[in-house]
């Protein structure tokens, strides 16, 4: 039986206890110990089934309305604003209430100021605190979250490792693949959602520009200015600036951004090229595939060789039958001069001189053609070559990085 199974079946073994008449101090204890365990783990789920029973047995507390307010109210699965809403409405009620009185009161905003390991520090928590409540209950008038939630779980680290083996071989695909499980344990990482974005609108076979639109929405909607106000204290289970830059760091690894409003200005500025170009939205080279990149550079390579040879043979064969014309052309007017009137016919001269004529008007345009393609291939070869050797040396970065 895992941690939290055994969690749940220790919170159902104390909500029998609760319905005791009576109820130890060292029960109530050991539910708040569980809410501020996942609390600091950043799992709202778990904090919940704690919550609830304490809800029964300390109806009045600030910490139970506060953190209840948290679990619904920050991003995540279990997201309500209207009931985090509820929790910050009472828990305000409840401080402005006990803060006004002399002593009794005064214990239940300590205790909420305790509970919370970001207010410990030299400065005016309980001033901080009606703030606080007061900003949250602001956003979730418009339905937003307050915040996002500072995961901590083990199976994190290994798939960024995952990430890192991907980005080493440089497989947009297998990255792809790695950021949709790392969605599926934390749906609110913003440097998750920002990749996959880069990848989808990336040279590659994940090319999805409506896809990568709706990746960059999310994390423009994730790291919105109001979920960043921060106490001063570094143990908030509520992600900072810093944080989400830091997420950025482990996430991007070699070449990307971590400046927080560089990052939105560039989503912004993608969103609004799809938006504009539509199907024609030219992929980019922030994160291509590297097989897809060496591929097209090999066919690029391939190609031009085929349209330089091409072209070759079709203007060779438009000199020969120019020359092959203006011979048979002085041949015709030769025999004319030398022949008496009326004992020459010119025909089969000018029939010569017609297919002659024939192929150039055949070739002429071909090598036009093949010409306008080839230009087009020579402008996107150094683009490609660049953008392989870029992606070659950021794999190569990555893998360094790793086996510092």
């Amino acid at each position: 039986m895992d941690g939290w199974k055994r969690d749940l079946k220790e919170i159902a073994d104390i909500l029998d206890e609760a319905a005791k008449p009576d109820v130890s101090d060292k029960l109530v204890t050991r539910l708040f110990d569980k809410v501020a365990f996942y609390r600091s783990m950043g799992r709202p789920e778990r904090m919940l089934p704690a919550l609830q029973a304490l809800r029964v047995l300390r109806a009045d507390d600030a910490r139970v309305l506060f953190a209840m307010g948290e679990a619904f109210g920050v991003a995540s699965d279990v997201f309500d604003a209207a009931r985090s809403k509820d929790a910050f409405e009472a828990c305000s009620r409840l401080l402005e209430t006990k803060m006004s009185r002399p002593k009794g009161p005064r214990k239940q905003a300590d205790e909420l100021i305790k509970f919370l390991p970001e207010l410990s520090g030299d400065f005016d928590a309980s001033q901080w605190l009606r703030g606080r409540i007061l900003g949250f209950l602001e956003v979730l008038e418009s339905g937003q979250p307050i915040g996002l939630w500072k995961l901590r779980d083990a199976r994190m680290e290994e798939l960024r490792e995952d990430l890192i083996v991907q980005r080493t071989k440089g497989s947009q695909r297998g990255s792809v693949n790695v950021l949709k499980s790392i969605l599926c344990v934390n749906p609110g990482d913003p440097g998750a959602h920002y990749m996959l974005g880069e990848l989808r609108a990336s040279l590659g076979p994940e090319f999805n520009p409506p896809e990568s639109q709706k990746c960059y929405e999310r994390f423009l909607e994730l790291t919105a200015e109001s979920r960043f106000e921060q106490a001063p204290g570094s143990e908030s289970p509520i992600m900072s600036r810093e944080d989400v830059a830091s997420s950025m760091r482990k996430l991007l690894i070699a070449g990307g951004r971590d400046d927080l409003q560089a990052m939105r200005v560039h989503a912004k500025s993608v969103i609004d090229d799809i938006r504009t170009q539509g199907k024609k939205f030219t992929p980019l080279m922030i994160y291509p595939d590297l097989s897809e990149l060496a591929t097209e550079h090999d066919e690029l390579v391939r190609s031009i060789g085929e349209h330089e040879a091409e072209i070759t043979k079709l203007e060779k064969q438009v000199r020969e039958a120019e020359l092959a014309r203006e011979r048979v052309r002085n041949e015709r007017d030769r025999k004319m001069r030398e022949t008496k009137k009326g004992f020459f016919d010119p025909e089969p001269y000018n029939d010569r001189i017609s297919g002659y004529g024939a192929t150039i008007k055949k070739n002429q345009p071909k090598v036009v053609e093949h010409r306008k393609q080839l230009a087009e291939k020579l402008e996107k070869l150094p683009v490609i070559s660049s953008a392989r050797r870029q992606a070659e040396q950021d794999a190569a970065e990555v893998s360094s990085r790793r086996n510092r």
